[in-house]
């Protein structure tokens, strides 16, 4: 009898995973799918009208088509057919998703990806989610013929600073100094999955109005599977922070980016890189060069978040589109590897580059805003249990240099970030803060985005300069020398008591300045202007000391007592 029940309950299971269920254009013949039905579109079905797709199996015979809208999806479990005239068109924004890390797909599937607005001689980078060539997808009428381009990572070499040809300084500058390392594409190659490509919008001769968008169709046989790419190094062997590699989404939705950067931690530094369309461009270079691309001119993306590129534009988000290109910094030559598994219905494929915020988030992330009329730098300061304040490979983006006008970091240890996690949240948390500035001038700090546990908490952001702490719910405004200054800003949670009084003392009685310490020797003593200008500096054992040169105004006493820096602003 328990034989007999058993057979009954497989034969029952293999009827049901079996089911097929046929459009004919109007109606479901024997019901709408689910994930262990087998389809079969013989009329047009549209996701709009007809509403998305589960299903196990997807079949779309001759004269059958199947439209996925934007906002839509259709996730198959088991294999792809289309047959002969058959027609699988995934509108931008929609999704495709070929779940099954051994899924078959036979036939020709077009894709369409919409760009975000390009300026002239604007680049994009693209990968393709279909097998298919250059020419068929970015050529002839709206890509510039000659500006496609693979970036060839193993002969990137820069040791030195240039401007248009001149030498600088033996500092890297983030470009190619050989300036071989963009090799131009033929039209009749194939896109490699997983590969990026650049290629420049229409713009020699300039035609139409810039910017604007463009829309792209890759029509081909669908990448299904998991797929793998070689990771290279640069040339120059020494730096180990200089491997970019181009790469791209190769499949027909968007790919989870924490999934991406775990699956691949053993072979990339974490941080994901993506060229937002904001520097100014020009013809005279093709790729990462002087006008066009610069390695610091990219926003970025940890497993804590993103931020902006130096000028601006949009916050990269936890999903990369299908189509969309993007770097990635290689610390061996493995394999770069996509799984379908980080594909999902629930991620936005709205665009190329999937910029968007998600959903409410436990997490306490701050993204501080420094600028001027002229430039910008974000950074992303946050806390996760996962990690802690040493360096959390995945979840930090270190600065290891500084080659752009204005940069902002967070500092720990030795260590600079423009991305990093702290570890558990604590109220007492001090984050130092730095900045490097090529220029003088008035500059301000803002909070441009918070979530999670600070929604509702004060962050406080303390001038030890100017020795005053400043409630950044509004923009705090600051005057600047050129230069960098690592010992200016703090972040605090909470104001305690100062206990500067009880340390020190100063005293002005014309002529003389009484300087006293009631709490140990003062070992250092700087004196600034209000522009951070370093006016004067005592580098000598005291307990007190008198001095009369210095003018009316006011000043920022910096006073080091057994290792601790003490603040004062003195007015003369």
């Amino acid at each position: 009898m328990k034989k007999i029940l058993i057979l009954i309950t497989v034969l029952s299971f293999f009827s049901t995973y079996s089911q097929t269920t046929t459009w004919n254009g109007g109606f479901w013949d024997n019901g709408f799918p689910n994930s262990i039905t087998n389809v079969v579109i013989n009329g047009p079905y549209d996701t709009v009208n007809d509403g998305v797709i589960e299903c196990n199996n997807l079949t779309v015979n001759s004269g059958g088509s199947l439209i996925i809208s934007l906002g839509d999806y259709c996730n198959v479990y088991g294999n792809i057919d289309v047959i002969s005239t058959g027609n699988i068109f995934v509108k931008s924004g929609g999704s495709l998703i070929p779940s099954n890390d051994f899924c078959v797909s036979t036939g020709v599937v077009s894709v369409e990806r919409r760009t975000p607005l390009l300026k002239l001689y604007d680049y994009i980078y693209w990968s393709s989610p279909v097998t298919t060539n250059l020419g068929n997808v970015l050529l002839p009428s709206n890509w510039e013929y000659g500006r496609i381009f693979t970036f060839n990572t193993s002969t990137f070499y820069d040791i030195e600073t240039t401007y248009w040809g001149n030498f600088i300084s033996n500092v890297p500058d983030g470009q190619d100094d050989n300036q071989d390392v963009w090799i131009e594409c033929s039209i009749t190659d194939n896109m490699i999955p997983g590969k990026g490509y650049a290629s420049m919008v229409k713009s020699i001769p300039p035609t139409g109005v810039y910017p604007r968008f463009e829309t792209v169709v890759f029509t081909g046989p669908l990448n299904t599977g998991v797929k793998t790419i070689p990771l290279n190094l640069s040339q120059n062997i020494i730096n180990s922070t200089d491997d970019f590699n181009l790469v791209g989404n190769p499949y027909s939705a968007s790919i989870n980016s924490n999934d991406f950067i775990d699956t691949n931690i053993a072979n990339i530094s974490g941080t994901l890189y993506f060229w937002t369309h904001t520097n100014t461009l020009s013809t005279a270079f093709t790729g990462l060069g002087m006008l066009n691309y610069s390695t610091n001119d990219y926003a970025k993306y940890t497993k804590l978040g993103g931020i902006r590129a130096v000028f601006g534009g949009r916050l990269p988000s936890n999903v990369i589109g299908s189509g969309q290109g993007f770097l990635v910094e290689a610390e061996n030559t493995g394999n770069l590897i996509f799984r379908p598994n980080m594909m999902s219905n629930a991620y936005s494929n709205t665009t190329p580059v999937s910029f968007f915020r998600g959903g409410g988030n436990s997490k306490g992330k701050i993204w501080l805003d420094m600028k001027n009329n002229d430039f910008f730098s974000e950074q992303l300061i946050g806390y996760d249990n996962e990690t802690n304040l040493s360096y959390n490979k995945g979840w930090d983006s270190q600065i290891v240099s500084i080659n752009v006008p204005l940069k902002f970091y967070s500092i720990e240890g030795n260590s600079n970030y423009d991305i990093q996690s702290r570890g558990k949240f604590d109220d007492d948390d001090i984050v130092k803060l730095g900045y490097y500035s090529a220029t003088s001038g008035q500059f301000t700090i803002s909070i441009s985005e918070k979530e999670g546990k600070f929604k509702n908490n004060n962050i406080y952001l303390c001038d030890s300069f100017l020795d005053t702490c400043h409630d950044l719910s509004t923009p705090y405004t600051f005057n600047t020398i050129s230069g960098t200054f690592n010992d200016r800003f703090t972040i605090r949670y909470q104001l305690s008591e100062d206990k500067d009084n009880k340390q020190v003392t100063i005293t002005n009685k014309e002529p003389d300045i009484n300087i006293k310490s009631h709490s140990g020797i003062i070992t250092n003593l700087k004196i600034f202007d209000l522009s951070g200008r370093l006016i004067k500096e005592y580098n000598k054992d005291f307990i007190e000391m008198n001095f009369s040169d210095l003018p009316k105004g006011i000043f920022i006493f910096k006073i080091t007592i057994n290792g601790e820096i003490v603040t004062k602003k003195v007015i003369l």
